[in-house]
């Protein structure tokens, strides 16, 4: 498509039709930025018609940020300045869509006068866009890589990451506080000779073989109790959760363990504590039982022996004499049914 036809341009009508159909975005441009000619590429991905380029300096294409840029950039390529150095500029269509594009300019010289310049451009848009994403999506990695290993680093926990071979690749701040061993004393090495006690060594290798073989686990994503060993050969109870995860291509293991050793003992003492006051509780119940069985018949002879005596001196006791031989009785009594109590309270506990 020719906009001009004030230069004999012989090379734009010989490749005319080559230039149509190249995918490329093409254009010749008089010196001051007037468009002489852009091929249908160019008209196509802008959206503009023949009537809409016509009379239009290339630089009302441009966006606005990039316009200055390239003026000068045409001006050094004019003045024979960078002529095989590519620029990157954004096009506005019609529809008002930005499109980066990425090329040349070089300048057509007539009897050492520049009678226009010539622009090969393609479309980048698509592969910036990608790159854009690309960065943000690595940015976004990058972002929860440095957040894990910030969880990972201040966990509460002692947190230890190994290979499919159990050699440790992470170690925190916690695992050196639990098990003695420093991160540079650890990593590289295998975890079954630092923490795992000889007892549960072969466990530990079949575990891992049948898991890599298999994919079956007997211990992964659950919580359990066992023992490990400190730096100082030092056996103690952990409660101990296994998860998988992957390091470079490869499946890897990462061990949230927890001390738990003051908490075992703390629990045996409570249950030796439990079990001697139910051992002491049972000996006071059967003393209980056997002290209240045994006072029940002094207290029922005094009774008896009181009724009787009540009788015989009913008619000459005084008044006084009365009220308390009557106390006497009430106190007995009473004392019976206490013992009673006790009694009965033993013997239901005892059952």
């Amino acid at each position: 498509m020719s906009l001009s036809q004030s230069y004999d341009f012989d090379d734009l009508e010989t490749y005319k039709d080559v230039f149509d159909n190249v995918h490329d975005l093409l254009h010749i441009i008089e010196p001051d930025g007037n468009i002489v000619y852009v091929n249908n590429s160019w008209r196509k991905l802008l959206g503009y018609t023949i009537e809409e380029i016509k009379d239009n300096r290339i630089y009302s294409f441009v966006a606005p940020e990039d316009a200055d840029r390239f003026k000068r950039y045409r001006e050094n390529v004019l003045n024979g300045k960078h002529h095989d150095e590519q620029i990157t500029i954004c096009l506005i269509s019609k529809a008002g869509k930005r499109i980066h594009v990425e090329g040349f300019v070089s300048a057509k010289t007539n009897n050492e006068k520049t009678t226009y310049t010539t622009g090969i451009f393609r479309d980048i848009t698509r592969r910036r866009d990608n790159e854009a994403e690309l960065k943000r999506v690595y940015k976004e990695l990058e972002t929860r890589e440095k957040n894990l290993q910030q969880i990972l680093f201040y966990a509460p926990d002692a947190v230890i990451v190994i290979d499919h071979q159990s050699i440790i690749t992470h170690w925190n701040p916690k695992a050196e506080q639990v098990f003695g061993w420093s991160h540079h004393e650890v990593i590289g090495k295998s975890l079954m000779q630092l923490i795992i006690p000889e007892q549960y060594r072969e466990a530990h290798e079949t575990g891992m073989r049948r898991y890599l073989t298999t994919g079956q686990a007997k211990v992964l994503n659950r919580s359990i109790e066992i023992t490990a060993i400190d730096k100082s050969k030092r056996e103690f109870f952990v409660s101990l959760t296994i998860s998988t995860t992957y390091q470079t291509d490869q499946v890897a293991f990462i061990a949230f363990i927890r001390d738990i050793d003051e908490q075992k003992r703390m629990q045996r003492e409570l249950d030796q504590h439990r079990a001697q006051l139910e051992a002491s509780n049972k000996e006071l119940e059967q003393f209980a039982y056997v002290a209240s069985h045994d006072m029940k018949e002094p207290i029922r002879k005094i009774l008896m022996f009181a009724d009787r005596i009540h009788d015989e001196i009913a008619t000459v006791a005084s008044e006084q004499g009365k009220v308390f031989f009557e106390k006497i009785q009430r106190a007995a009594a009473r004392l019976s049914e206490m013992v009673d109590g006790v009694l009965a309270n033993s013997t239901l506990k005892a059952e």
